[in-house]
Formats: structure tokens, C-alpha cells, sequence
């Protein structure tokens, strides 16, 4: 099982390679939603496994900003993006 730091990375390489600018913010941003944590709870947690419904989660929402999404739109509820 992945743990939180695992996740980040891979988020951060794959908005990377994808030409997202802010690659690092963000993958940090995605796994600070879909793990609950704030960014200093986040710190402290990075090695702690990360449940598999979460890392699809994380997945799916580097799949919509790589597709083009916005940042702020891919975790809205509300969002059709």
C-alpha cells in the first residue's frame, strides 16, 4: 500500500510531465483533499499507507487537471469539468 508521500510524488510527476505549472502545489492540494489532512497534519502523516479509495480518488482527479480541468473545479461537487 502506497503511503501519503508515495501518492504526492507520483501526483506531482504526473502533473508535471502534463505541463501543469504548479505541479508540486498541487499534487500536494490533491492529497491534502482526498486524505482529510491540512497541509501541517499532512507533514506529519506523509508515510502513513494511504487507503486504496483514496488513491483512486487521487488518480481520478489528476486524470481531470491533466485532461484540463481547472485546479479549483476538480474537487468541487458541483463541477461538471
Amino acid at each position: 500500500m502506497p503511503s501519503w508521500r508515495d501518492l504526492r510524488v507520483e501526483a506531482e510527476q504526473s502533473l508535471g510531465k502534463a505541463g501543469i505549472e504548479n505541479a508540486a502545489s498541487e499534487a500536494r492540494w490533491m492529497v491534502e483533499h482526498v486524505s482529510g489532512f491540512d497541509a501541517a497534519e499532512l507533514v506529519t502523516a506523509e508515510d502513513e499507507p494511504a487507503p486504496s479509495r483514496s488513491t483512486v480518488h487521487l488518480t481520478e482527479l489528476v486524470w481531470r487537471r491533466v485532461a484540463g480541468c481547472s485546479a479549483a473545479s476538480i474537487c468541487s461537487s458541483t463541477s461538471a469539468c
